[in-house]
């Protein structure tokens, strides 16, 4: 979010839940003897500007970020949730300046929308999913650069629109017109990770592995959250899950097979 080079990170500690001296003996564990000087520079020159014009700068970002979300609201098929979700079950609060819209209204997954946004209007967003996509107001956001998203938006929402590679692929329309697509819920842990991931394995078709013991780790990407991990119990729901995110276009990060024809599990 700061102007520092792209890869830099700042670790704030503040309270007494971690204590200093162990924060700085991990954090060691993890540092480089031979720093790239430039980029520690770069921080510096961030956290002065923080210092000086920070909430002048960030306080022109949320004001963008949210009359942009506003206005994203009125268009047709399109849903920017905002602070109306705070309170609800695992939700404390939100970041205004993460710009998440749900494009299935329109019949594109995230993904489609994603690939036509980048493709026809030279909009980069943040990530995709099989839902959403996810724009980043950062301080170096213009005026110029939100009234773009919003056009490009209204241009996928038209009616008339063109038909294209990216055109709506139909992938979820019917579960969501019937109201039945679900996350898959978080499968039963049957071994301990590290045994898991250890333990003697075999590859079995990954359609025909409901009720085996995962090995290895399969993360859709984005937004890079596993959904099975070494040691828990492969589902029916998950492998329908997974079939579903790779016929989407999604990355599947961590297994030997990356288009999933195969599964590493533990050997019965």
């Amino acid at each position: 979010m700061l102007s520092a080079f792209s890869q830099c990170a700042m670790l704030h500690h503040k309270g007494e839940r971690v204590a200093l001296d162990r924060l700085e003996a991990v954090l060691k564990m993890f540092l480089s003897t031979s720093p790239n000087l430039p980029m520690v520079a770069s921080l510096d020159v961030a956290r002065k500007q923080m210092a000086t014009e920070g909430e002048a700068l960030l306080s022109r970002t949320i004001a963008l970020a949210e009359e942009t979300r506003a206005r994203l609201n009125r268009i047709p098929g399109l849903y920017c949730f905002g602070e109306e979700l705070q309170g609800r079950h695992g939700i404390f609060d939100l970041d205004p300046t993460k710009v998440t819209v749900t494009v299935k209204g329109l019949g594109y997954t995230g993904y489609e929308a994603s690939a036509l946004l980048r493709r026809r209007y030279n909009i980069q967003v943040e990530m995709a999913d099989l839902f959403n996509v996810v724009a980043l107001f950062t301080i170096g956001t213009t005026r110029e650069a939100a009234e773009g998203l919003i056009y490009a938006f209204e241009e996928l929402a038209r009616d008339d629109r063109p038909i294209d590679m990216f055109a709506p692929s139909g992938i979820l329309e019917e579960r969501l017109r019937r109201g039945t697509f679900r996350l898959p819920a978080v499968p039963p842990m049957r071994m301990l990770p590290r045994d898991a991931f250890l333990a003697d394995a075999e590859f079995v078709k990954f359609r025909e592995s409901s009720g085996r013991i995962c090995a290895e780790t399969l993360t859709p990407y984005p937004p890079g959250i596993p959904v099975i991990a070494p040691g828990e119990e492969i589902t029916p729901e998950i492998i329908e899950y997974l079939r579903l995110e790779l016929k989407a276009g999604v990355r599947i990060q961590g297994p030997f097979d990356g288009e999933l024809r195969v599964i590493r599990v533990v050997k019965e």
